[in-house]
């Protein structure tokens, strides 16, 4: 599997355990290896990269949805309070732009998209045992201002960008977690127990040429996605 890990906080943490497997780099200020895990390269110093302006959730929506165990559903609109998904249910994002307070599944889970999507999450984004988030591939931004947690056997696609940490959990060499985009914490990445991080290109940031004249408009900051790569 091939991935790179960045941790841009200045005293900033990765940590590798259990059997994770990452194939390209880790960079981070401190970095720990341990329990079989492997890096192709470890590099101790902070990750350092253009990133977009960070967008955040600002609004204080109240209208929770909750989707049964074992039912389906589909969500249209763009504001919503808390997400939670019970067992073996699936919920379908159709909207280009979604405001959420906080993301949560059970075991069993399904989030899906059905279009490119940017999503700005104003807590926690909690992803459960043997979920499948974004397994379809479309183009889709997570922003989080609190941490991602992903447990065991689960597959997770597409760009994540937290202020806080991201934590995975794999189950065994079977069955382990799947990370595949691009994974960016301003804080810690703890990978725990047979993850592994896999490299998309789906999604890339585009920053501002360095050499316009001081005179120039500066173009926008943003990210290139393509779907289903």
């Amino acid at each position: 599997m091939a991935a790179g890990i960045g941790v841009l906080n200045g005293s900033g943490e990765a940590k590798l355990d259990d059997q994770s497997v990452v194939n390209t780099f880790v960079k981070a200020d401190e970095v720990e290896v341990t329990g079989g895990s492997t890096a192709a390269l470890v590099i101790e110093s902070p990750a350092s990269i253009t990133l977009p302006t960070f967008r955040e959730n600002t609004f204080n929506d109240n209208n929770h949805v909750m989707v049964p165990a074992n039912q389906t559903m589909t969500l249209t609109g763009n504001h919503y309070g808390n997400i939670e998904v019970k067992e073996n249910a699936t919920l379908h994002f159709n909207n280009q732009e979604i405001f959420v307070k906080h993301i949560k599944t059970k075991q069993g889970a399904m989030i899906d998209f059905l279009q490119p999507a940017e999503v700005m999450v104003k807590g926690k984004m909690e992803i459960d045992k043997e979920n499948d988030f974004n397994l379809s591939g479309e183009a889709v931004v997570i922003y989080l201002k609190d941490k991602l947690e992903v447990k065991e056997n689960s597959n997770v696609k597409g760009v994540v960008y937290t202020k806080k940490k991201i934590e995975t959990k794999g189950q065994s060499a079977a069955q382990p977690t799947n990370m595949t985009g691009m994974f960016i914490s301003l804080e810690e990445i703890k990978s725990d127990k047979w993850t592994n991080w896999n490299w998309s290109q789906e999604c890339f940031f585009t920053p501002p040429p360095s050499n316009l004249l001081s005179s120039a408009p500066i173009p926008p900051q943003k990210w290139t996605c393509s779907s289903n790569g």
